[in-house]
This record gives C-alpha cells, sequence and structure tokens, in this order.
C-alpha cells in the first residue's frame, strides 16, 4: 500500500505542473520509485513527455509521485483546483459504490469536461500578456448587458409566491418561466 500517507499539492493552472515536479524531485531525489500523470483524451499536452502519462476516460487527471523512505511510502498528488473539485465530487457522489450508476458516470463526464474547459480558461487569461488584457478590457467596456437584478420578479419572489403544498412541477414552471424572460 503506497498511499497511507498521502499529500496533495494544488495549483492554479495546468502549466504549473513542471515547477512542482521540480521541486519534487529536488527534494526526493532519489527516493522517487514512480511518477506519472493520470490525463483524459482530448486534454492539452502540457507535459511533453517529460512524465509518464496514463491516458483515461474516466474524466479523472492528476500527478502521482510514489516517495519511498526506509521502506515507508508516500503518494504525492499534484492537481490543479478545479481538478480538485472534480475529484471530491467524484468520490462523495460516485466512487466507489456507485461507479456504474448511469446517472452519475453521465454527470460525472460532464463534470470533467466543464473542469477541463475552466483549467483551459484559466491557462488561457494566465498566458495573457497585459497589453492584451488592456485590449480586451476595452472590448468589453463597449458591450452592455442586461442587469438580470433589475428584473422585478426574482426567485426570491416565487418563492414567496408558493407555499410548501405547492406541486413542484408548478414552480418549476414559474422558474423556467423567469430564466426564459
Amino acid at each position: 500500500i503506497t498511499d497511507l500517507i498521502g499529500i496533495r499539492i494544488l495549483t492554479l493552472k495546468r502549466e504549473d505542473w513542471e515547477t512542482v515536479d521540480l521541486h519534487i524531485r529536488k527534494v526526493f531525489k532519489d527516493n522517487i520509485i514512480e511518477s506519472k500523470a493520470y490525463v483524459c483524451y482530448g486534454d492539452r499536452d502540457v507535459y511533453f513527455g517529460k512524465i509518464k502519462t496514463e491516458y483515461t476516460n474516466k474524466g479523472y487527471r492528476s500527478q502521482h509521485y510514489i516517495i519511498q523512505y526506509k521502506n515507508i511510502s508516500c503518494e504525492v498528488q499534484v492537481r490543479t483546483l478545479a481538478e480538485e473539485v472534480y475529484g471530491e465530487f467524484d468520490h462523495q457522489m460516485r466512487y466507489p459504490y456507485r461507479a456504474n450508476n448511469k446517472f452519475l458516470v453521465r454527470y460525472n463526464h460532464i463534470v470533467s469536461k466543464a473542469v477541463s474547459e475552466l483549467d483551459d480558461l484559466i491557462s488561457t487569461c494566465c498566458k495573457l500578456p497585459d497589453e492584451e488584457l488592456d485590449r480586451l478590457d476595452k472590448v468589453c467596456n463597449e458591450v452592455t448587458y442586461k442587469d438580470w437584478k433589475a428584473d422585478s420578479t426574482t426567485i426570491e419572489d416565487i418563492d414567496r409566491k408558493y407555499s410548501k403544498e405547492t406541486e413542484a412541477s408548478e414552480v418549476l414552471k414559474s422558474r423556467i418561466y423567469i430564466r426564459k424572460g
């Protein structure tokens, strides 16, 4: 058993893995007995062959390092904040007792894709130079948005309107109507 002792390192963006990898290798040197990155098919390759990668279609992403010192093993996991959200969702809702629940398998896949997109958005924004961010700020200042809070009917208004005995479908129809309107 290699994960009785565990350390999790969280990063903001995927590209930060390399900084963490270099630090782990510097600190633990010859005590690393295994290192690999779990990635999903379709993910951007940020590893460029610098670490063993294992591809999956299950949605899980993380880098794992097994470190052994005097016959004691420790697992270090490195993942983004978004990947951490996915991992917690997966472990709380699906793994291990509902692994074959078709509803959770489907929604787990959707959460995984959303996490990947979020990581890509964060990485892209972090790569943009200041001049480009300033230019994009000017573009956004030219765009107007309808203030959704200005609408006189809110979800709270609907909640006050219906009693606890009201059919759920009736409340849901009202909520859907407001969101469309």
